[in-house]
């Protein structure tokens, strides 16, 4: 896929399109790349007043690196592709940030270039505004005006797992976020009602997912839709503008705006298949016999990283799910059959002969399709991590969730399911729902007045909507 890259030096002149791209969309999706997640403990405190103050703590003093934008627009019927246009906000905080190891080590390894970053990047001033955040045409006006114009749209906003993103985009181009969770909450249910959907959320309590990380949704749907012969999604070229500027901030190809190609999983040459035990005492064996890595099947993530020796390539797991799935089905015909359940086991080599009748051996049952499946290239983790491509997931998977339920549309489906945002380690979202007892900020309410989150017209910096 194509995104459009925003810097410091095009962000000026791509703005009027970046808005037009933004008022055509049904929904839009963000996701961001921090320079550090804070003290996981406090992070994770059960205590959700302890836990906010520890990701507040968090948003105020790292930074982002990266602001991920996907723009999607629904077929206007069941027949019609949904599209979507992809943006990557390069940013970089004027104020002090902590800048953590680790957070740094997670970029290098996915060739995040720093020093093109740093050269490019559109500098904000986060927290309130004031006379430094007005200054017309700076770029730090610019991106937190798109910002506001994306609140004045009124449409539903996904994220994964996004309630840090949420507070870093808050404290980033809004206004300084509040001491209190009750008042954060009461902000964000005013400043999105058209809903916020967390695909997370979706995932664990609603469709049930076996996994519910990003990428494995991600894949997964993507997959699917391609065996059913429907794609139904076309991405959008990335906007390109011929404006009349210094060739000096031109880039080398003569445009302003740049395009970065994002490739998706690769799928490893082996093939899995996995044996079925419903002994809990004999999991770590059945684990062992498993070519991938059942750790990051669960989580998305492994903590020996690239040194682990089993697969964490998304296809042989989504390979291995769906044969197991099959026999399972082919299991239960069986004693439907007969009465009883005969032991199944599988090679976890490749035969491609059948066993003898007398054998308990079934012949492995092959996952094809007639369709293909999405290109095999070079796994996205093993180039440019982006928050763009991160938020193009995030978008794709909420459009295959909301079909999945076609008697609802979208503004059906975030009333059913929206504004429950996924709390690690808790078994109940946070509700974004205004309480009687709790005020939205003074910063909100001053903010507020200079645009309409009913959608109806309203200005920003003079321009309008």
């Amino acid at each position: 896929m194509e995104a459009t890259r925003v810097t410091r030096f095009n962000i000026g002149a791509l703005s009027p399109r970046l808005r037009l791209e933004l008022s055509r969309a049904s929904f839009i999706s963000f996701d961001c790349e921090f320079t550090g997640l804070g003290d996981s403990a406090a992070t994770r405190a059960q205590d959700l007043r302890v836990r906010y103050a520890a990701l507040r703590t968090t948003a105020t003093t790292r930074g982002l690196v990266s602001f991920g934008v996907a723009a999607f627009q629904q077929g206007k019927d069941d027949s019609a592709d949904d599209s979507a246009a992809a943006l990557d906000f390069c940013v970089t905080s004027m104020g002090n940030v902590v800048f953590e190891p680790a957070a740094a080590a997670f970029l290098s390894d996915h060739n995040f270039d720093f020093n093109k970053h740093w050269k490019d990047a559109v500098p904000f001033k986060p927290g309130n505004d004031s006379s430094d955040h007005s200054l017309p045409g700076t770029p730090n006006q610019l991106i937190r005006d798109l910002f506001v114009y994306i609140l004045s749209l009124n449409v539903p906003i996904v994220i994964h797992n996004g309630l840090l993103d949420l507070m870093f985009i808050y404290q980033s181009f809004y206004a300084e976020l509040p001491e209190e969770l009750d008042t954060f909450v009461a902000d964000l249910a005013d400043m999105f009602p058209a809903g916020l959907v967390d695909t997370k959320f979706v995932a664990d309590y609603v469709t049930r997912e076996r996994a519910s990380f990003l990428g494995y949704l991600f894949r997964k749907y993507e997959r699917k839709m391609l065996k059913s012969y429907h794609p139904y999604l076309s991405l959008s070229p990335a906007i390109q503008v011929n404006p009349s500027v210094p060739a000096s901030i031109l880039l080398p190809n003569g445009q302003i705006s740049a395009t970065l190609s994002f490739k998706l999983l690769t799928k490893l040459p082996d093939t899995l298949k996995s044996k079925k035990t419903t002994k809990r005492t004999k999991q770590a064996e059945k684990d062992e016999k498993r070519l991938y890595c059942v750790q990051y099947a669960s989580h998305g993530y492994c903590p020996n990283g690239p040194a682990c020796h089993k697969s964490h390539d998304l296809d042989t797991i989504l390979d291995a799910e769906e044969l197991e799935a099959q026999l399972n089905q082919r299991k239960k015909s069986k004693s439907l059959t007969d009465g009883s359940i005969d032991p199944v086991t599988v090679p976890t080599t490749t035969s491609n002969t059948a066993s003898a009748t007398a054998s308990t051996e079934l012949t492995p049952i092959p996952i094809q399709s007639q369709t293909p499946l999405p290109p095999i290239t070079p796994s996205l983790f093993e180039t440019y991590h982006s928050a763009c491509f991160d938020a193009y997931m995030t978008g794709y998977v909420f459009s295959v969730q909301q079909r999945m339920h076609p008697s609802e549309s979208i503004s059906e489906f975030v009333k059913a399911h929206g504004n429950k945002l996924y709390l690690m380690g808790k078994d109940v979202p946070l509700h974004i729902v205004k309480s009687s007892f709790s005020r939205t900020s003074l910063e909100h309410r001053r903010k507020k007045k200079v645009w309409s989150v009913n959608g109806s017209s309203g200005t920003v910096s003079g321009i309008a909507k």
